[in-house]
């Protein structure tokens, strides 16, 4: 129940107003220019992949991190899990789980990076398209 101060506020502004409707894509070019952006982020983030080398500590720490789930969840080295990363182990983990599905192979720790670009990509044209349009997004 409103009180007679918040009524008289309530029947002076009226109803609120009526949501514009937008259009949902008014521009039919963007869907197909993020697919292509995409797909240059894959191909140029992917290219050489099989000639890729990796880090000796990390890649050491994504092999320990595959065969033990506390090391996995702590980031260690050593079967005892004494010796840790000297960052957060949740970066490691998307190269862990790759290495665990596909083995542990160079590229196997390079493909969770490169879908991290596209994935990246598609965020900040999200972004910039909410902030300043879909053309300069």
């Amino acid at each position: 129940m409103l009180s007679p101060t918040s009524r008289s506020v309530a029947l002076a502004d009226g109803p609120p107003p009526a949501a514009v409707p937008r259009s949902p894509r008014p521009y039919p070019y963007e869907r197909p220019a993020l697919l292509v952006m995409a797909a240059l982020a894959a191909m140029l983030s992917l290219w050489g992949v099989d000639r890729s080398v990796y880090q000796g500590f990390y890649a050491s720490a994504v092999r320990s991190m595959t065969d033990n789930p506390v090391a996995f969840f702590y980031g260690s080295f050593d079967l005892g899990n004494s010796i840790t990363l000297d960052k957060l182990p949740g970066f490691l983990w998307p190269q862990a789980l790759s290495a665990l599905v596909l083995g542990f192979h160079p590229w196997a720790l390079v493909l969770p990076q490169a879908l991290e670009m596209v994935a990246c990509v598609v965020l900040l044209h999200l972004l910039v398209r909410r902030w300043a349009g879909v053309r300069p997004g």
